[in-house]
């Protein structure tokens, strides 16, 4: 409240999303690299999962708002992982609703709120 009595107003800028899918390769599987990306997001505001795939990479998906994306994926590359990676493939997608965040990752569990290990 203002000294005379009128309410204050604060303008609030938010971000758009953005959604960001990685694939990494190399010696990426065996390592705890997917539990190690899990600990590393609980550090961000971001959701999204982390996979391995049949043919021997690491897919990942993360969304939230750039900065946050950003520095989560170079934190990934940063950390004792990037010895392990030999190449990074990113593609941006369209972020999706709100809503639609977690619909493959329901039931699971995750120790990083938003951010899960899909198997």
């Amino acid at each position: 409240m203002k000294s005379d009595g009128e309410p204050e107003f604060y303008l609030v800028r938010t971000m758009s999303k953005i959604q960001r899918q990685v694939y990494y390769s190399g010696r990426v599987q065996g390592v705890g690299f997917r539990y190690t990306v899990r600990q590393i997001a609980s550090g961000y505001e971001v959701t999204g999962w982390v996979r391995n795939l049949f043919d021997g990479r690491v897919e990942l998906l993360a969304r939230g708002e750039p900065p946050e994306v950003k520095a989560f994926l170079a934190a990934i590359m940063d950390s004792e992982l990037g010895a392990y990676v030999r190449n990074v493939e990113t593609h941006d997608l369209a972020a999706p609703a709100e809503t639609d965040v977690s619909a493959g990752e329901r039931g699971g569990k995750s120790a990083s709120g938003g951010f899960f290990i899909r198997h």
